[in-house]
């Protein structure tokens, strides 16, 4: 388990479950995930580029991975052409909660890497009237 982030083993887990699932329908392509609109899952997996290579519809290669990846510790739905993924609540609070165990007060710190972290804030002049040319010098930089 990662000692920071509760969230990575879920994108491990869905990219090797699916690159399972696509080579047993014979693709060797490494899953190429994306974030779905809100309310669609937490990850989608675009089926489109396999649609070539199967000659099957996305949508149809979609369902027949989601049988393929049945009883997993996420939620897999076919929307359209996109097979989604949605974490199990349950499961999230879980590994969060386990983490935090284990991190204790560190918790929520990353630790020190070298280098330096910039963090730049701009504003525009409370003084005068505000306008597009304010917005130049944060532009610009």
């Amino acid at each position: 388990m990662d000692s920071y982030d509760p969230w990575a083993p879920f994108e491990r887990e869905v990219r090797e479950h699916l690159s399972e699932a696509l080579a047993s329908l014979g693709i060797s392509t490494e899953p190429s995930l994306e974030t779905p609109p809100p309310g669609m899952g937490d990850l989608a997996l675009p089926c489109y580029t396999f649609s070539r290579e199967l000659k099957e519809s996305p949508g149809e290669i979609a369902k027949r991975l989601k049988d393929l990846l049945e009883g997993r510790l996420y939620v897999a739905d076919v929307r359209g052409a996109y097979l989604n993924f949605a974490y199990r609540a349950e499961e999230l609070i879980w590994r969060a909660l386990e983490v935090l165990s284990k991190r204790g007060e560190d918790y929520g710190h990353l630790p020190e890497r070298e280098g330096f972290i910039i963090v730049e804030h701009t504003s525009a002049n409370p003084n005068g009237p505000f306008h597009v040319g304010r917005a130049r010098n944060p532009i610009l930089g």
